[in-house]
């Protein structure tokens, strides 16, 4: 059973991560990862908190999120990937079609340099990968 949970997770995260996929070369890029973080959380992800990211999960910021390591976020505590599947298929049609909600999809583009207390972001701050997957917070 926890086998199939476990499946049933995987498959989850893997469509979340084709929806996203824009381009569909098997990663996500700083707009395609923006676009799940704005889907999950409302948050936007900037281009600092994206290349901290993709170091922190072992990814090249120029190539991106590879489904396996949204996989690893996905595994870590206090995401949950039902409630992010839900989100991102649920609301945009209301019959999980992953077709339609590609369709629908929208792309978030965020060049801020700055975080939303207008600082800059600069090597000391801490950001995490966490609450709703890839909420990346202060």
């Amino acid at each position: 059973m926890a086998e199939d949970t476990a499946a049933a997770a995987s498959e989850k995260v893997r469509q979340i991560h084709s929806n996203f996929d824009s381009d569909n070369d098997n990663f996500l890029n700083l707009e395609e990862l923006s676009a799940l973080q704005f889907e999950t959380s409302g948050n936007t992800l900037d281009k600092d908190q994206y290349v901290m990211v993709c170091r922190a999960l072992g990814c090249h910021p120029g190539r991106g999120i590879s489904l396996e390591a949204l996989k690893l976020t996905y595994a870590a505590e206090g995401t949950d990937v039902n409630a992010d599947y839900e989100k991102v298929f649920s609301e945009r049609s209301g019959d999980n079609s992953i077709s339609k909600a590609k369709k629908s999809k929208t792309t978030i583009i965020s060049s801020m340099s700055s975080n939303t207390d207008g600082n800059d972001v600069g090597e000391e701050d801490v950001l995490e990968v966490g609450e709703n997957g890839v909420d990346i917070s202060r």
